[in-house]
């Protein structure tokens, strides 16, 4: 038996973009949002501006249906994790932040 299923906006599963320009204040907002989710969004500017291409990088694999899976974008994300913990706890300074997270 087929079953016809009508999309509401109810139980509509994701949000259509239309444009390019929409779909990259999606990500751009989504990349602020995780920085808060994470815990992250006390940092100093200059910590966020080196983090920004690799938050966009997270929103857009959370926006879309594909992931990066290649082993050198996993070791970016475990680097970032591991001295962002580290910073956050003190271990480190934002130097020494900056200098590890700097490509």
């Amino acid at each position: 038996m087929n079953t016809a299923f009508k999309i509401t906006k109810e139980n509509q599963a994701l949000t259509l973009v239309s444009t390019p320009e929409l779909f990259e204040n999606k990500v751009t907002q989504t990349a602020s949002e995780l920085l808060e989710l994470f815990g992250w969004s006390d940092v100093s500017e200059s910590v966020k501006s080196l983090l920004q291409n690799d938050m966009r990088a997270f929103a857009n694999e959370l926006l879309t249906p594909f992931t990066a899976i290649d082993a050198e974008t996993k070791q970016r994300k475990q680097r970032i994790s591991f001295w962002m913990k580290q910073f956050k706890a003190g271990y480190c300074t934002e130097a020494t932040l900056c200098e590890m997270l700097a490509d």
